[in-house]
């Protein structure tokens, strides 16, 4: 990692003062779609070992969205009401 970063931080400090800072394009091992791939299989492994967590998240989520409907039910939508409110 510190082999990575020593040409960055080297090249941020031979710049000019004020002037822009150019990225750096880096190259890694694996592929980006081969490590989405691994995140997401990680991912499905923790909803399954943790069936639990999972139901409380489901449980959140839809509390959260049933508390925002209820916040913004008796809104008025017309055109004359949404510009008196700007």
């Amino acid at each position: 990692m510190k082999a990575e970063l020593d040409p960055i931080v080297q090249g941020i400090e031979n710049q000019a003062p004020g002037s822009p800072i150019h990225a750096v394009k880096l190259d890694y091992s694996t592929g980006f779609l081969k490590q989405l791939r691994i995140v997401c299989w990680r991912a499905i492994l923790n909803l399954i070992r943790n069936p639990l967590a999972t139901f409380l998240n489901i449980v959140l989520m839809v509390f959260l969205g049933l508390l925002a409907g209820i916040i913004y039910l008796d809104i008025d939508s017309s055109y004359e009401y949404a510009t008196q409110n700007r």
